[in-house]
């Protein structure tokens, strides 16, 4: 009889200890998957995680009204909510810029244009490549040489320099344009807060407002002198553009695939920018 009882005793014993090596067992191999995926979260950051592939529509600074979640979800494109750059005119061999006959111009000529929204469609689940369209407006002021000016005659766009004139403190022509970015852009994510891209594409604009002035100050007077409007400006400029950065400031070029002017009715320049960019 008391061998009996030994035994159950032991048997029991037996199986309480199988019990509760299985139980340790379970709870080790959770820990380890926790641990896993807590590294995975540390050391990968979860920065390739997959994305939203429907198109969407994102207006600027949109980001500071939309959720944490969608915006965890959606890639946003960097269509350069406030851009300013140096801008000229060059022969397409760039070996000229601001400098080519019949297109004298200073080197702090710019432009400032700001984007209003765009369309994005993500190509990748899992990668930061997208596609985006954009709608923007803008404006370029190219300042001519010191007492200069352009103005069309016999339907050509021709620079004067006239020296019996009041001196200009400035010359200059104004364009302003709505331009439509089309560009494909990779993003890298280095850090939680740090995001790498690069974009390339084309970027038309549709030049709606073209105009030729100077500003005389003669003495303690100061007044506009205008030399017209359109000077044979093309009203459709198609430009190349390259654009890299780590978000929210980039940097980006443009090189003009269309003359400047109309062909033979005026120099052949063609525009070109060099700019900083910034993504709110």
């Amino acid at each position: 009889m008391k061998r009996l009882v030994i035994t159950s005793i032991m048997i029991l014993l037996g199986i309480v200890l199988k019990a509760q090596s299985d139980t340790l067992a379970m709870k080790s191999d959770t820990l380890v998957l926790q641990l896993e995926s807590a590294e995975t979260l540390l050391f990968e950051g979860n920065f390739d995680e997959p994305y939203n592939t429907n198109p969407s529509i994102n207006f600027s600074f949109s980001k500071f009204y939309q959720s944490k979640t969608y915006r965890h979800t959606h890639l946003y494109p960097h269509t350069h909510n406030v851009a300013f750059g140096f801008a000229n005119l060059a022969p397409r061999t760039l070996s000229n810029i601001g400098t080519t006959q019949g297109a004298e111009l200073k080197l702090n000529s710019w432009e400032l244009a700001f984007s209003l929204g765009s369309l994005s469609i993500p190509l990748s689940k899992k990668y930061r490549w997208l596609f985006f369209a954009g709608l923007g407006i803008g404006g370029m002021q190219y300042n001519a040489e010191p007492n200069s000016f352009f103005i069309r005659i016999d339907k050509k766009t021709v620079q004067i320099f006239e020296h019996n004139l009041p001196e200009f403190k400035h010359s200059m022509i104004s364009c302003a344009y709505i331009n439509i970015p089309l560009m494909f852009e990779w993003q890298k994510k280095i850090s939680k807060r740090k995001l790498f891209y690069i974009q390339c594409g084309v970027e038309a604009h549709i030049n709606f407002f073209m105009q030729s002035k100077a500003v005389v100050k003669s003495g303690s007077t100061r007044f506009n002198l205008k030399f017209g409007r359109g000077l044979n400006i093309l009203p459709l400029a198609i430009d190349a553009k390259l654009g890299i950065g780590f978000h929210p400031v980039g940097i980006y070029v443009r090189y003009g695939l269309l003359d400047f002017f109309r062909k033979g009715r005026g120099a052949e320049v063609v525009p070109v920018v060099l700019g900083i960019a910034f993504d709110l």
